[in-house]
């Protein structure tokens, strides 16, 4: 639910508000594997189920395994492997407000908007959970107040300044909650389970724009300019454990995203064409070690040392799109043909923080498209992505390729396992409209 009231002060005055609650209730059932096996190295515990974990020199832990009431819990499979049953609710509640006034004022021959405001945004989730073979403990409470100012500059009517600054938090997942116990790995990120807390993230970010607007020769062109800095601490990772194939999230200390984003779009007849870039700088700032089994580089226990600057992975650092569509009649029928260039370059593997093995490469694929009328308000449609079927790579991580043996790679011996992007792809139909 929500309501918008505003009220006219005067001529140049307005108060508004924007007020909401909402609500939601979610019930989660899944099963899976679980490390429970018959209790095996105490004769004293012959009979019974223990529960598998890994201690902090990577030993493996067998505890009991009890009931509610804290009675023994006997192997009644004769040693056969045991699953779990998970049952699980959430209930997610959240309100909040937002109440500005804005005033327009003349300031010399120009006229200035100012907009002053707060907002207050609360939230809760309460989430339960049962198993045939657990319990769940946790209460994680955050809040934060987070200031932000903007400034606007219309130096002609059409070209534009801004400068701002905004603070935001963003709180760990129920599933980052409950998966981040280095020492009780998850293989899946729904396996809720009692865990150390984790901090939020909290980002700070500076911003510097421009805007403008151009009219000439039969053109029509519009491009937005802008350049940041965000800062985030606490930031949250997720990082591969020493158990094969499993990991947990980690607070990993400082983080900065920077960079530049601009585009531009042009207009003329039945022309529209357009051109967008971003750069990103995105590193660690605190040195920490990570864990990374999988990676050649990783040192022992598969660790790996990120120091200060080295880039965060599974980003790329140049992005880059065109496009150019035509509008327009033949035989007295509408058409339109267009298409687009999409680049990226090259990104580091997730679990290479310390940036040592080589990069998934970058790529640049075509798309073509078209559409024509057949009868009115009755269309022919078509598109053809990745037009000349490029090869290409998305992201990357690592896998296991000693201990494991890959039936649709035998005898692998490189570890970077890359997700392809999709071959060349043929759409055609037609679309109606009534």
């Amino acid at each position: 639910m929500s309501l918008h009231p505003w009220l006219a002060i005067g001529d140049a005055v307005r108060f508004e508000a924007m007020l909401y609650r909402q609500r939601r209730k979610a019930a989660l059932v899944n099963g899976g594997a679980a490390d429970i096996e018959e209790c095996e190295d105490d004769p004293a515990l012959a009979g019974l189920l223990c529960l598998e974990t890994v201690g902090p020199e990577d030993e493996e832990i067998r505890t009991p395994l009890t009931d509610g009431r804290g009675n023994r819990i006997a192997d009644r499979l004769g040693g056969g492997a045991c699953g779990v049953f998970n049952r699980g609710t959430i209930a997610s509640r959240s309100e909040g407000f937002l109440v500005q006034v804005i005033t327009e004022q003349g300031l010399g021959t120009r006229s200035n908007r100012l907009v002053l405001g707060v907002s207050y945004d609360s939230s809760e989730n309460d989430f339960a959970a049962s198993t045939e073979r657990g319990a769940l403990s946790g209460d994680h409470s955050f809040s934060r107040l987070n200031p932000g100012v903007e400034l606007d500059w219309a130096v002609t009517p059409d070209f534009t300044l801004r400068a701002g600054y905004a603070e935001s938090n963003r709180v760990p997942t129920e599933a980052a909650l409950s998966c981040a116990d280095e020492n009780a790995p998850c293989s899946l990120t729904n396996f809720f389970i009692a865990d150390p807390p984790l901090e939020q993230v909290v980002a700070r970010t500076f911003e510097l724009g421009a805007s403008g607007r151009h009219r000439g020769a039969g053109w029509d062109i519009d491009w937005p300019l802008s350049a940041y800095r965000a800062s985030n601490s606490n930031d949250i990772q997720f990082v591969a454990a020493s158990t094969r194939g499993r990991g947990f999230f980690e607070n990993i200390g400082k983080t900065r995203r920077q960079g530049i984003e601009a585009s531009l779009r042009a207009r003329r007849g039945g022309w529209q064409v357009g051109a967008s870039y971003a750069f990103i700088d995105a590193t660690f700032r605190t040195p920490l070690v990570l864990g990374s089994p999988p990676n050649p580089e990783a040192g022992a226990a598969g660790r790996i040392a990120v120091a200060r600057g080295d880039r965060l992975s599974g980003l790329p650092r140049h992005s880059a799109t065109l496009t150019a569509d035509y509008e327009g009649r033949i035989g007295g029928r509408a058409f339109a043909l267009g298409g687009d260039l999409i680049a990226r370059s090259g990104q580091f593997l997730v679990g290479d923080g310390f940036n040592r093995v080589p990069k998934v490469p970058g790529y640049a694929v075509f798309n073509l498209r078209g559409r024509i009328e057949l009868l009115r308000g009755v269309s022919l449609f078509g598109e053809l992505r990745n037009v000349f079927d490029r090869k290409f790579a998305t992201f990357g991580t690592f896998t296991e390729v000693e201990e494991i043996d890959l039936a649709e790679a035998p005898s692998a011996s490189d570890p970077r396992a890359l997700a392809p992007g999709a071959p060349r792809r043929v759409t055609v139909g037609i679309s109606a409209r009534f």
